[in-house]
């Protein structure tokens, strides 16, 4: 998937950023926004990845479960 270490660290870095974003951005709604942006229509299978780790990672920081996402 990455070509070296230094894109997998970047990608890394990138879901964290975008999701420490959500959680200031959205506070205790953040979970519900990454769901529904993961899920959003027409997305890539590289952007919908993407965007299913940075829920993935928004989860883990606010301690979000399964019942607590869109469905």
């Amino acid at each position: 998937m990455f070509p070296n270490f230094a894109d997998r660290i970047a990608y890394g870095r990138k879901i964290q950023s975008e999701a420490e974003n959500l959680v200031v951005s959205h506070g205790v709604h953040a979970i519900q926004a990454a769901s529904e942006r993961a899920r959003a229509p027409g997305l890539t299978m590289d952007d919908e990845a993407f965007r299913r780790a940075v829920e993935e990672r928004v989860a883990r920081l606010t301690g979000a479960t399964r019942r607590d996402r869109v469905a």
